[in-house]
């Protein structure tokens, strides 16, 4: 089904390149799918056993691990572009091959200094920012330094998997992630219940999987590499070839940590530890939704990149076309039902009736913020294909300008609400300024339609359909009941969303009057 989707999405002929893309996308989706059941499935475990400030740390580690990853300086990005772009030219294995040396070399002297870092600002950290009731000093500050030398020992990985991705060797890199995952998840499960249901067991864990991830990164990475005859090292020249592109990731990074962390940092800072697990919890949970994007954000964008260098037009907007209606077909149906039925799947979920209270208002705006956040990626990524980086810079910048006092201002008046609410507004601001910009300069024939077709009418006919969810909801006492209305509304929220796709209405409909006419 995904293939002919794809084939009937514009006139252009997309078979060629579809068998692939099709095949990325099903490994991107199974890796993700997997990383993110390893994550939340032993969400409920890592609570039991460590407690909830302790699982607010964790979540404060999550912050902290984002703001490192600035430390990246587009590097990543910018070697998934080039090595799509060359992997498409004949002659260019030495050039792929000095390229990774080169990244690679600096990848793992950061993680070095990384590791030193954390190491030394620990203690402050521990002693000046966080406001434990129960956790020592001592304790915090031992958690920090495991979580540096665990963030150090993963921070190579972040270049192998671009290199992957942009030889488009999808399957090879999500099955080492799943192997990966499920020794970080399952693994560190284990050893709360097993070894010692302690932070520093849990921590030791994670960093004995983070570099055992790292090598095996390193593994695939020189798989995919085409042979030569030339033993590869550190070429200054190629950075040059790449810094500017990735100096411009790297200020649109920046800024996109501050507004995506800022809510976390405030909320950290200026309430208990405990208030901000709740929110670490839900944002846990919403963030899940963009691991419905990500996969096929991650399959698109090596070709998008391709057919920009290649002026093949047709073909962009056939691939644009077909990655937004996706994404919003598997982004929509699952983001509205967190958005209206929040405190209901956390109920479900937990089987605990605080966490559904205190942390379902907050999951409802998160996960409406973060279904708009998914929506908007692919077109960046489409910016990114044309090398335009300027727009989301200073959209950011704009945007911390106004939204980090208000961000200040509201977790001191409404609590940890006002950091959903920002969030909320934030991705409401990209949906109505940074699309509008970037269709007037890059495929503005695609403006209107995107509105129509990947916004207004899959939210209103999806919002519909888990209002009357909502209701249901309401009138039930008992899990399975509960269960059967989560799950007909979410199914039936689906069928509803492919209704209203132009490129995937026919296909669906084909389907199911295949088997009426036999």
């Amino acid at each position: 089904m995904a293939q002919d989707v794809l084939v009937q999405s514009c006139r252009v002929d997309l078979s060629p390149t579809v068998s692939r893309l099709s095949r990325n996308i099903v490994a991107n989706y199974l890796g993700n799918g997997w990383g993110a059941l390893m994550s939340f499935a032993f969400v409920p475990v890592y609570v039991h056993y460590l407690g909830i400030e302790s699982y607010g740390l964790i979540g404060f580690f999550v912050s902290l691990q984002v703001l490192l990853g600035l430390l990246d300086l587009g590097l990543g990005a910018a070697a998934n572009r080039e090595v799509a772009r060359l992997s498409a030219s004949p002659g260019s294995a030495e050039h792929l091959r000095y390229l990774l040396r080169t990244l690679e070399w600096l990848y793992w002297m950061l993680a070095v200094l990384i590791a030193i870092g954390v190491w030394l600002a620990a203690h402050f950290i521990a002693a000046t920012w966080l406001r434990p009731a129960n956790l020592s000093l001592a304790e915090i500050e031992r958690a920090l330094v495991l979580f540096g030398l665990a963030f150090a020992a993963r921070w190579p990985f972040a270049l192998y998997t671009g290199v992957m991705m942009g030889m488009q060797r999808q399957v090879l890199f999500n099955g080492l992630r799943i192997l990966v995952e499920t020794m970080r998840g399952a693994g560190s499960a284990a050893v709360l219940w097993l070894i010692s249901a302690s932070l520093d067991a849990f921590l030791v864990w994670n960093v004995f999987v983070a570099l055992l991830g790292s090598l095996a990164g390193a593994w695939g990475a020189w798989r995919c590499m085409p042979r030569s005859p030339v033993r590869p090292g550190f070429a200054l020249a190629l950075l040059r070839r790449i810094w500017k592109y990735a100096a411009g990731l790297t200020g649109i990074a920046v800024t996109a940590v501050i507004l995506l962390q800022v809510d976390k940092l405030a909320i950290s800072r200026m309430l208990p530890l405990e208030d901000f697990g709740y929110y670490a919890l839900a944002w846990a949970v919403a963030s899940g939704l963009l691991q419905f994007v990500i996969p096929v954000n991650a399959a698109f964008f090596p070709p998008l990149s391709q057919s920009v260098a290649a002026g093949r037009g047709e073909e962009l907007v056939a691939l644009y076309r077909a990655g937004n209606q996706t994404v919003a077909l598997l982004l929509v149906p699952l983001g509205m039902l967190l958005a209206v039925l929040p405190s209901e799947v956390l109920q479900l979920w937990t089987q605990n009736v605080l966490i559904a209270e205190r942390a379902g208002p907050l999951l409802g705006l998160l996960a409406g913020g973060t279904m708009l956040h998914g929506l908007v990626i692919l077109p960046y990524s489409l910016q990114l294909a044309y090398g335009w980086v300027r727009l989301a810079f200073w959209v950011n910048v704009a945007a911390i300008g106004l939204l980090v006092p208000l961000v200040i201002i509201l977790v001191a008046t409404i609590g940890a609400l006002g950091g959903a609410l920002v969030w909320l507004t934030l991705n409401v601001a990209y949906i109505f300024v940074s699309i509008q910009i970037m269709h007037t300069r890059l495929l503005p024939s695609e403006k209107w339609p995107w509105y129509r077709q990947v916004l207004f009418k899959p939210v209103a006919v999806v919002g519909s359909v888990t209002a009357v969810g909502k209701w249901a909801a309401m009138h039930v006492v008992s899990d399975i009941g509960l269960l059967l209305i989560l799950g007909t509304t979410l199914g039936t929220s689906i069928l509803a969303c492919a209704l209203t796709l132009p490129y995937i209405r026919p296909k669906l409909v084909g389907l199911i009057r295949t088997p009426l006419r036999t």
